[in-house]
């Protein structure tokens, strides 16, 4: 099976040995072809954090992920420790470790589960209505503009609901996941949404992207339950202050109906000298939307 190198990789990461992964090239994000997107991070570490056994039935309610440092498109190493154990609730940290250096964690508050099926019917249930479904898998606009398309990308279906890149908010873009989380496991529902909510950091920057960098040093996921089937609706909005920190939030969905809720902080920097195919994607694509 390949690593991270070549075209054919069957999943985002191989086990290397026990509590161990390599990353493949499907898991490259945007800014460097040597480092990973925060999806396929984020999915890992759910993947590790549902490895731990509960005392009695839980889920994740919350799923904390900070991204401490840039995470190479390489091996990692894997750790999860229970901080907190209950059987009304459980708290569990998981690390991703590169050469011995931390380089991303997560932490899951999990609770246990139990019937509060009648209250779905409730007069003054909040309306958790799903966008339009998806009707058609779209080509990505770097793919359009005759750009590099990072491999987190290739892994994916996406169908945008409404907005662009640039456009600000309303956004809403709807993704399925292509490729295994790791290799030979099904994902569950928890990491293809760990996976997919990171898309609310960047889904509705308002920014262009030829000026302005915009990378999320986190992602917060409060899940109101797990999903169902494949495709993950990201409603999103972006937000800047004046001293360089961002913050954006999603609504998150699958095609039934809402499934919680992603929050974002923003690093926010003027990009000196625009790169050269940013500069084209951004006219690329406001000739399109002109």
């Amino acid at each position: 099976m390949s690593t991270t190198e070549g075209g054919d990789a069957a999943a985002l990461f191989v086990p290397d040995g026990d509590a161990v992964y390599v990353a493949t090239h499907l898991t490259q994000g945007p800014w460097n072809p040597e480092h990973q997107h925060g999806g396929p991070v984020s999915a890992l570490l759910a993947h590790v954090v549902e490895q731990v056994p509960t005392l009695v039935p839980m889920r994740c309610g919350r799923l904390a992920i900070d991204l401490m440092r840039a995470v190479p498109v390489a091996r990692l190493e894997t750790a999860a420790r229970i901080v907190r154990e209950g059987k009304r609730v459980q708290v569990v940290e998981a690390v991703l470790e590169h050469d011995g250096v931390v380089v991303a964690r997560a932490s899951a508050l999990r609770v246990r589960i139990s019937d509060t099926a009648s209250a779905l019917t409730h007069p003054r249930r909040p309306d958790e209505s799903p966008p339009p479904p998806p009707t058609q898998v779209e080509e990505s606009v770097l793919a359009k503009a005759g750009l590099p398309v990072p491999g987190f990308l290739l892994a994916l279906d996406m169908h945008r609901v409404t907005g662009g890149l640039g456009l600000g908010a309303p956004a809403c873009t709807w993704f399925r996941l292509r490729q295994p989380v790791v290799a030979g496991v099904d994902p569950s529902p928890l990491v293809r949404l760990a996976a997919l909510a990171d898309f609310t950091s960047g889904t509705a920057n308002f920014l262009p992207i030829d000026k302005w960098s915009s990378i999320n040093a986190d992602i917060s996921i409060n899940v109101l339950r797990e999903p169902i089937g494949d495709w993950i609706a990201v409603d999103a909005v972006a937000h800047v202050a004046g001293d360089g920190i961002g913050h954006s939030r999603a609504t998150l969905y699958d095609t039934t109906g809402m499934v919680g809720t992603g929050s974002t902080v923003q690093l926010v920097d003027p990009v000196a000298t625009p790169f050269a195919a940013a500069s084209k994607l951004a006219r690329d694509v406001t000739g399109e939307l002109a």
